[in-house]
């Protein structure tokens, strides 16, 4: 359960964060703004995307392992579906078998 908070919380973080992009970076320094203040500018770009791709990545691997152990719970409800059915089915059998040797 906690795996599937974590993945949604991030991604959810992820969204917003890439959605409010204006207010993370700020405004984009003029043409002929000092270099040191383009320089900054793309600095903080450069983090902003990286932080993007992290999160996204990290919610994307999260997503990964959580659809693998859905799938394994998954084939174990299944096998122990198919076990239960397998078992009535066989109880059922022996049930007639014992009422065809009464007639």
């Amino acid at each position: 359960m906690r795996l599937r908070v974590w993945t949604t919380a991030l991604f959810v973080f992820g969204v917003l964060a890439a959605l409010g992009w204006p207010w993370i970076l700020g405004p984009q320094p003029r043409d002929d703004a000092p270099r040191k203040d383009r320089a900054r500018y793309a600095a903080r770009f450069a983090t902003y995307v990286s932080g993007l791709i992290v999160v996204f990545g990290t919610s994307g691997i999260l997503a990964l392992v959580l659809v693998r152990q859905e799938r394994a719970r998954y084939r174990r409800e299944s096998m122990e579906n198919l076990r239960e059915f397998l078992e009535g089915t066989l109880r059922d059998h022996g049930r007639q078998d014992h009422r065809g040797d009464d007639r």
